[in-house]
């Protein structure tokens, strides 16, 4: 990774009641939590920045006030959509899922399994 530097008044980690090491961290997170809820990076990129998991960078994200996922209304209508195909299909005795109609409101998305 590539090294940032950042000029920051002496005291400031003190005044956050924090240690040098431990205000760094925060930084690094912070940067990363920021740009993904922008939409500049993906959950797995932003991850790296932080030096965590992404299931941790996930998790740690209520903590910032920002949402683990950004849908647009499209995008939520589908995954709606995609939830209620998913609770109609039955498992058959073979182990395979049959799902019944396609039955959804936009015509426009893609069927489902």
């Amino acid at each position: 990774m590539t090294q940032l530097t950042l000029t920051i008044p002496k005291d400031l980690p003190f005044l956050l009641k924090m240690s040098d090491d431990d205000f760094a961290r925060e930084m690094q997170m912070l940067l990363a939590v920021k740009l993904f809820d922008m939409g500049k990076l993906t959950s797995g990129k932003a991850a790296e920045v932080a030096g965590v998991s992404r299931v941790l960078f996930l998790h740690l994200l209520e903590r910032y006030g920002v949402a683990a996922i950004n849908l647009d209304a499209r995008e939520a209508k589908y995954e709606v959509e995609a939830a209620r195909r998913l609770i109609n299909c039955v498992p058959s005795v073979f182990g395979l899922v049959h799902c019944g109609a396609n039955d959804y409101a936009d015509k426009s998305l893609p069927p489902g399994p």
